[in-house]
């Protein structure tokens, strides 16, 4: 785990909260719980999100929008390396 994750996620709250984006993306998003908090603490501001889910990890992959989202889609690459050594990963 990444250290000051939960410090982390609570300064992006604040800083969506504060600006006046109209969509925003964003990556490395792996663990469920921080995906979760985001969308419900930014769910006033925006309204419509998207979770990318795929691969042994997930996609790491959100969309927050201010917006309806019509369509979302994720392309899926093949697994390169082995997927149990992290390190095999790109």
């Amino acid at each position: 785990m990444a250290k000051d994750r939960k410090k982390r996620i609570q300064l992006i709250v604040e800083h969506l909260l504060a600006s006046s984006h109209d969509i925003v993306g964003l990556q490395e998003l792996w663990i469920k719980s921080d995906w979760q908090k985001l969308q419900k603490a930014l769910k006033e501001v925006y309204p419509h999100s998207h979770y990318f889910r795929s691969g042994v990890m997930g996609s790491g992959l959100a969309v927050l929008s201010r917006y309806p989202i019509t369509q979302a889609f994720f392309h899926r690459f093949s697994l390169n390396g082995v997927a149990h050594r992290i390190w095999h990963g790109d």
